[in-house]
């Protein structure tokens, strides 16, 4: 029979082995984009959609074959506790304790909710914000186009741009006018043939929501759009079952940040 902590360590495993993929095919869409290679971003995509069910799987086919009985609630609910226990501080911890109910309602055939088999509610833990680690700040002076081309320098393409200079001149038309400060996610959000900088600009009580559209065409990259307001973003973030592949070591905080932009 096994133990608790061998249960725990196998679940352990299979979800180390998603996340390991998961990250793998998020990192590659930088340099997917930067080659233009649009249909092995677009297998990418769905190759990290079947990450999460081939995890699944192979985590069941092994405690099966390791001789787990479906039929011992007691043991699995013990090796609950000790996978929390070993994933509290993890910063994918929530993600974490959804594939363990993943396995677990899988396993058991559970139908509604198993409170003796599954994580209910997110661990007690201290609360650190994270958000320094997501995110890179910029003082807004009034200048629109010396604040565009700060937020397009610190994307790190290696690709050239096909007009810059009228990118510039355009998009910072866009831009919110006045002084304060903007916020923007340290990671580009890539979906389809676009890469997309996500961030906010804040002038006092005003805060407006932003997001620079980039697509990379043969001759070089251009500034496809600039959207603001949360109507703009709403549109981007909320009308389409396409995922973003966007790459932090924090999704916590990523999560939060892009939920004050989109409140509604």
């Amino acid at each position: 029979m096994l133990t608790p902590e061998q249960v725990a360590v196998r679940v352990a495993i299979g979800f180390s082995d998603f996340r390991r993929t998961f990250n793998s095919v998020t990192r590659r869409a930088g340099a997917r984009f930067e080659s233009r290679d649009w249909a092995s971003l677009q297998r990418d995509q769905l190759e990290r959609i079947d990450a999460y069910g081939a995890a699944l799987d192979e985590t069941i086919a092994g405690l099966e074959s390791m001789g787990f009985p479906v039929t011992d609630r007691d043991t699995w609910s013990a090796a609950r506790a000790m996978y929390r226990a070993d994933h509290v501080d993890d910063p994918y911890h929530e993600i974490a304790e959804t594939f363990f109910n993943s396995v677990a309602r899988k396993m058991f055939g559970t139908k509604g909710i198993d409170p003796h088999l599954e994580f209910l509610a997110p661990a007690l833990r201290e609360a650190v914000d994270h958000r320094t680690d997501v995110l890179r700040t910029y003082e807004a002076d009034g200048d629109r186009i010396e604040l565009l081309d700060a937020l397009l320098r610190d994307c790190r393409f290696h690709a050239s741009w096909s007009d810059r200079t009228n990118d510039l001149s355009l998009g910072a038309e866009r831009l919110p006018t006045g002084s304060g400060m903007v916020e923007v996610v340290d990671a580009l959000f890539y979906r389809g043939k676009g890469a997309y900088v996500v961030g906010r600009f804040i002038s006092g009580a005003d805060v407006t929501p932003f997001a620079l559209a980039i697509r990379h065409h043969r001759n070089g990259l251009r500034l496809a759009a600039v959207l603001t307001g949360e109507d703009d973003l709403a549109i981007l973030f909320s009308y389409t079952r396409s995922a973003f592949l966007v790459a932090v070591d924090h999704p916590e905080a990523l999560v939060s940040f892009v939920r004050e932009l989109l409140p509604t």
